[in-house]
């Protein structure tokens, strides 16, 4: 509904519209004669609109905005009725929880049933001006004052104490970061050490530079030439691909704004990208223009046959021996497996009833590398990880947005297919099976981030598949 402030203001726009009209009629009139001129009496009506007239409704929208600018921050905040018993707690224990930024946006827009600019208001109201600020910047905005404020600008400086300006930007940086810092642990792209990470922050695609062949340099007597060896290079192109994930929440717990509550929120929003994340990461699919590759795409053997010790033995030695030839850097490897085959490994004991691999218990670590696993890591499989060579670039910030009304199609391909598969002319039915939002009494989440990866020397990565000792 439009208030009053937007009813008038529009009314002044039309009229602005109507004498412009008027102007330019004036001046097709005179264009039309033969000598281009305007009469007296033209000429009058034509300043008087373009000096007078139009300056003055100009003037009264200007002050009508700031009138309505005002009252916007004086208005205490809106409550829906059908969000009754519903209230935002601020206290020091939710502000030292990491990533918490996100949250308290969602169960904003869940309370003020998704308008951006009544949740900024809620927010506002209860002390959390940085969740307030960031709803109110339109997408990439935020990417793009930090970008300004990384590079020479021909603004005002910005500093980290002025508000409305980078100190925002400081503390929405932080906080993005925490919840950056709180989602890797819970992926495989996060627990490979060494890597390299950038932010798109504003800028669209970007080159790093990989190396495809090396140089070994030679001995060399008194007096003789060097021999001269060329670093070979290519490019690397990492461009943001989108990553949208949707998390069912119920609303029992939206309701709540309690800092246990919001907490959960973020704990399933962090949950629901990551399995989104390593179910694309450790694959072997090639990239398409909407998705990265699959870390190990191109580079998988499989596995000796034969099972038990003997096998895993020749496997590990095969991997790292391929590195070894590559001369592949090893300060920050890292195996790559499923669950299931780290627990293979944790108990395999040789004839004589002892643990073959006890590191594998104490330290997570096997043969001296750290061990990344996950249920989501394809079954039988094990691969070998040079950190230092893996870029990672991602966004600074996800975008939340809340639907009550949504019917979700609970596939994990809905892209490809979300009507019925019998459907001849879409749409006929979203793909089974399916859950509604307000059957259920749930809200869902969407977030969107893009994110994109790559190896700078393509050696650097090895997996083995059906593996026979797991």
């Amino acid at each position: 509904m439009k208030s009053a402030f937007q009813t008038q203001i529009e009314a002044l726009k039309s009229e602005i519209a109507g004498l412009d009209s008027q102007a330019e009629a004036i001046l097709e009139t005179a264009n039309a004669r033969e000598d281009k001129a305007t009469t007296e009496d033209e000429q009058g009506v034509f300043d008087t609109i373009m000096g007078q007239q139009i300056p003055a409704l100009e003037q009264r929208i200007a002050n009508l905005e700031a009138q309505e600018s005002a009252q916007a921050r004086r208005a205490a905040p809106v409550q829906f009725q059908n969000k009754a018993g519903t209230e935002l707690v601020k206290t020091a224990e939710a502000d030292n929880r990491k990533g918490m930024l996100f949250a308290v946006q969602a169960h904003a827009l869940y309370v003020q049933d998704g308008s951006r600019a009544e949740a900024s208001r809620y927010l506002r109201g209860r002390g959390y001006d940085l969740a307030a600020w960031t709803l109110e910047q339109p997408r990439g905005s935020v990417e793009a004052a930090l970008d300004n404020l990384q590079t020479a600008a021909t603004v005002a400086p910005g500093d980290t104490t002025t508000t409305g300006w980078a100190a925002e930007l400081v503390n929405v940086k932080q906080d993005a970061d925490d919840f950056r810092e709180l989602l890797r642990p819970q992926t495989i792209i996060g627990r490979i050490p060494g890597q390299r990470r950038l932010t798109f922050e504003a800028n669209g695609s970007m080159k790093v530079k990989g190396q495809t062949a090396g140089v070994s340099g030679a001995w060399i007597g008194e007096g003789d030439a060097i021999p001269l060896e060329a670093l070979a290079f290519d490019d690397i192109t990492l461009t943001p691909k989108k990553r949208a994930t949707i998390v069912a929440v119920n609303n029992e717990l939206m309701r709540r704004g309690t800092p246990s509550a919001l907490e959960l929120i973020r704990d399933d929003m962090v949950e629901g990208i990551a399995r989104g994340l390593d179910a694309t990461f450790q694959g072997n699919a090639a990239a398409s223009s909407t998705a990265p590759a699959g870390i190990f795409n191109g580079v998988e053997s499989t596995g000796t046959v034969g099972g038990g010790y003997a096998a895993l033995d020749n496997d590990l030695k095969g991997l790292i021996t391929g590195f070894a030839i590559s001369n592949v850097g090893g300060a920050n490897r890292a195996w790559v497996m499923p669950e299931q085959s780290k627990i293979a490994i944790q108990f395999m004991r040789d004839a004589n009833g002892n643990v073959i691999y006890p590191s594998v218990a104490e330290s997570n670590t096997l043969l001296g590398y750290p061990i990344v696993s996950s249920s989501a890591v394809t079954a039988a499989t094990i691969g070998l990880i040079e950190g230092s060579s893996l870029i990672v670039a991602d966004e600074l910030m996800p975008t939340i947005s809340i639907s009550e009304d949504a019917t979700l199609s609970m596939r994990t391909d809905p892209a490809s297919n979300l009507v019925a598969e019998n459907s001849a002319t879409p749409p006929v039915s979203l793909s089974t099976p399916v859950r509604s939002m307000f059957q259920t009494d749930s809200v869902a989440i969407r977030i969107v981030t893009a994110m994109d990866w790559g190896m700078r020397h393509g050696v650097a990565v090895d997996r083995l598949t059906a593996t026979s000792w797991s």
